[in-house]
């Protein structure tokens, strides 16, 4: 095919790249912290580190949401209430212009506060001061660095900082219950070889939270796996499953 650069829409290609970026950054920090997809959180803080691309993020909000299955997210376009700022010499670029003051350019560095750190950053040019001597400085010379705070549970990219809620509510806690049991019994219609289309009759053991669960989702689960009724039951047959940390039996028959 011919490349038709009229049809491309860079502006689109840049939003749709920091909405991946912020959702790649939030389930690897899912995986740190070994919480399941299935599990929702309360919400997600996206920072942007430059005040236009906290517009993107906001046009992407609810798609990054829904990947990430958080209940919503909030954008701050300034991150100095989540990262401190390293400053350190990109040394094969700046070796080059200063040569044996490269050490003492690293040592000053080192005591530079914040607020220096986030002007050059800004400016993305500065001076340093080396033996009574003026030393331009550009952003290539340079390399910053983001730290999270701590008290955080956040990574951070060159093009976004993220932070998850990871404290779960009761009512968070049931329904990433119920997206488990949704789950586990379509696996289980599966391993059965059971059509799409074909409606079962589901019977399970109850433990005080499953049933806690049921009684809030009872109509969307028998939705979801096409379970015409479904009966608690002490059995003692069927499939051993173990649902967020209950352990519990499921019995699945072709209605």
């Amino acid at each position: 095919p011919q490349y038709e650069p009229n049809y491309r829409d860079e502006a689109l290609e840049k939003e749709m790249a920091l909405a991946q970026a912020a959702v790649s950054l939030g389930h690897s920090l899912r995986k740190e912290r070994k919480i399941k997809v299935r599990q929702p959180l309360k919400k997600a803080t996206v920072v942007v580190f430059s005040p236009e691309d906290g517009d993107l993020i906001e046009r992407q909000s609810l798609l990054i949401a829904e990947e990430l299955n958080v209940k919503k997210i909030e954008v701050h376009r300034d991150d100095s209430s989540f990262v401190d700022y390293q400053i350190t010499p990109n040394f094969p670029v700046l070796g080059k212009k200063v040569g044996k003051m490269i050490p003492l350019i690293q040592k000053k560095m080192k005591t530079w506060p914040q607020e220096k750190i986030k002007k050059f950053l800004q400016k993305e040019k500065g001076q340093i001061e080396i033996e009574n001597q003026q030393i331009a400085l550009n952003k290539e010379d340079v390399k910053i660095i983001r730290k999270v705070k701590p008290g955080f549970i956040a990574t951070s990219s060159d093009l976004l900082f993220i932070s998850l809620d990871t404290e779960l509510s009761n009512e968070l806690i049931l329904e990433g219950m119920m997206r488990e049991i949704v789950n586990k019994i379509n696996l289980e219609r599966k391993e059965m070889g059971l059509e799409v289309i074909d409606r079962i009759a589901l019977t399970i053991k109850p433990t005080k939270r499953i049933k806690e669960c049921f009684a809030l989702y009872q109509e969307h689960i028998q939705k979801e796996v096409l379970a015409k009724n479904i009966i608690f039951s002490e059995i003692d047959s069927g499939k051993d499953l173990e649902i967020n940390g209950e352990k519990t039996c499921i019995l699945i028959e072709k209605s």
